[in-house]
């Protein structure tokens, strides 16, 4: 049970650590620091990477332990007396920990889509004006005749 601990705790450590990233990416994201976001995004697919080997050994474990798709819960229900106190508060801690990453990084991402949708209408009403200098402001054109043959 030793590694099933382990690996509990090593997941708390890795959600409150990748959560600084998530508000470095939420306050780029208020602040439209467009580069820090891409690098924030860019380390977050390593997360992905290191989540997904932290969570398939968490699986492995729970496999040899004979805990085989078991949720925290029915775990704490077949553990001795004596281990669920302690497993209770590793689960509460990783369930916070969870929570507070998936909170900075909802954040960050509905700031990001707001701030996207003020691009593509600053765009769209540009569009609609014509052509631009390049300083990114509209030109007055005059219309021209088919039959106009200035040149």
């Amino acid at each position: 049970m030793n590694d099933f601990e382990n690996i509990i705790r090593e997941l708390i450590v890795f959600f409150q650590q990748n959560q600084e990233l998530e508000e470095k990416k939420l306050k780029a994201a208020e602040e439209k620091q467009t580069a820090v976001i891409e690098d924030c995004m860019t380390k977050e697919q390593a997360i992905v990477l290191k989540l997904r080997g932290l969570d398939k050994k968490r699986e492995e474990i729970q496999k040899k332990l004979g805990w085989e798709g078991k949720t925290f819960r029915q775990i704490l229900e077949i553990v001795p007396e004596e281990e669920r106190v302690k497993y209770s508060q590793l689960f509460d801690e990783l369930t916070h920990s969870v929570r507070m990453f998936q909170s900075a990084n909802e954040s960050a991402l509905e700031i990001i889509s707001l701030n996207l949708r003020q691009v593509q209408t600053a765009v769209k009403q540009k569009e609609n004006k014509g052509i631009y200098n390049q300083d990114g402001g509209s030109v007055e054109t005059e219309p021209q005749h088919l039959t106009n043959r200035k040149v």
